[in-house]
């Protein structure tokens, strides 16, 4: 089942009814783990393809209870958006400023950066500078190979998650399934903001793949990239038989026939943004374990790969942990721990628990915990 099946209205309507059972078991459990909800990966009015305020993404971030927001604006002539962007909190949310360019991330490092610099000249100065650098929309980049420097990279991002739906883009961006089913799709996405979004969701193969093959040479910390920018306004207008759709560029249809009766009743016009910063931050998160909710403690977390990610639009992970024990000690995520061990996934309700090593399915099965003895790197 595709984007463009789970788009549908039935489909959304029972999911929705199923996964209010789902949050009402995660509510009654209790939290094992440190964790720090952070949304890594954002852009604002400093980026050329945003004009979100800080103010805007801060009331985002705490209706979606998010703590921390790491931003990575596109770089500009004119002033260092890691050096010089909002830095601090606001309304009890952590802002950190950072940069996304040549697909990287960079940020939480000190001083100024020249994003003129070829590649692997920018990570050497970035990592001088202190900056923690991932690697960044792994769909365009095939060199990633070659690049040295890295603490890790995105294991997931919405936008790369969208374009994977070929059908559903033909579909929505050029009418190519008829003018109602494009119809159809805007009202799930207005009608169910968070399942719509959801319906994107999955594993991208190709990201994994190359998180594997990162930390088959060292270890490498993987997160999940929100990617938002809140630039994508829809308006649907009917005017008698015909309707105009008007959103970015691609996204443009006019005078178009519709059909008779219309899932668009007469006189109606929609305007919604599917790609708001509330919408995108409570899709999916970064959950950084950490006590403290400051810049050193994210730093040394996120360094050490003490994080996880999960799709919050479901259910807020309460009562999950990933943990390590040996007849001696115990620890979390992001330890590096020599000998044997029992490794312990622990969910809040029944799922399919997959444990994988270098892309392979080692273990798996139904239930709330998982227990497997490593005997193997």
């Amino acid at each position: 089942m595709d984007a463009l099946n789970r788009l549908e209205e039935g489909y959304l309507r029972r999911l929705d009814s199923e996964l209010s059972q789902v949050r009402r078991e995660v509510a009654k459990a209790r939290s094992i783990l440190p964790d720090r909800r952070v949304v890594i990966h954002c852009h604002s009015y400093l980026s050329h393809d945003s004009e979100g305020s800080i103010e805007e993404i801060a009331a985002a971030a705490r209706r979606t209870s998010t703590d921390a927001v790491i931003m990575t604006d596109h770089p500009r002539d004119d002033l260092d958006v890691m050096a010089d962007g909002y830095r601090g909190k606001m309304n009890g949310v952590l802002f950190i400023p950072g940069a996304e360019t040549k697909n990287l991330l960079i940020f939480l490092g000190e001083g100024r950066l020249d994003y003129h610099l070829p590649r692997g000249g920018l990570i050497e100065q970035a990592k001088d500078a202190g900056a923690i650098v991932l690697l960044s929309h792994l769909e365009e980049d095939a060199t990633w190979e070659g690049v040295e420097g890295l603490d890790g990279c995105e294991i997931y991002n919405i936008h790369a998650s969208f374009k994977e739906q070929e059908r559903l883009g033909k579909a929505l961006l050029g009418g190519a399934e008829g003018i109602e089913k494009t119809i159809s799709i805007l009202l799930a996405l207005k009608n169910h903001p968070d399942s719509g979004l959801g319906a994107l969701a999955g594993i991208l193969p190709h990201y994994m793949r190359i998180w594997d093959g990162l930390c088959m040479k060292s270890p490498h910390t993987g997160i999940a990239a929100n990617d938002s920018h809140q630039n994508l306004s829809i308006r649907v207008r009917r005017s008698g038989s015909t309707v105009s759709i008007a959103g970015p560029d691609e996204l443009s249809l006019r005078g178009l026939p519709l059909s008779e009766p219309s899932l668009l009743p007469d006189g109606v016009e929609l305007q919604f943004q599917p790609d708001s910063y509330e919408a995108m931050f409570r899709h999916v998160g970064t959950h950084v374990l950490c006590k403290e909710l400051d810049e050193n403690c994210l730093y040394e977390a996120l360094l050490k790969g003490r994080c996880y990610v999960s799709f919050d639009w479901i259910a807020q992970p309460r009562g999950f942990a990933y943990t390590w024990q040996t007849d001696r000690e115990k620890g979390m995520i992001g330890d590096q721990v020599s000998g044997s061990s029992t490794m312990t996934v622990e969910v809040p309700v029944e799922s399919e628990i997959v444990l994988l090593r270098n892309g392979r399915i080692i273990a798996n099965g139904l239930g709330k915990r998982l227990d497997w003895d490593v005997r193997l790197p």
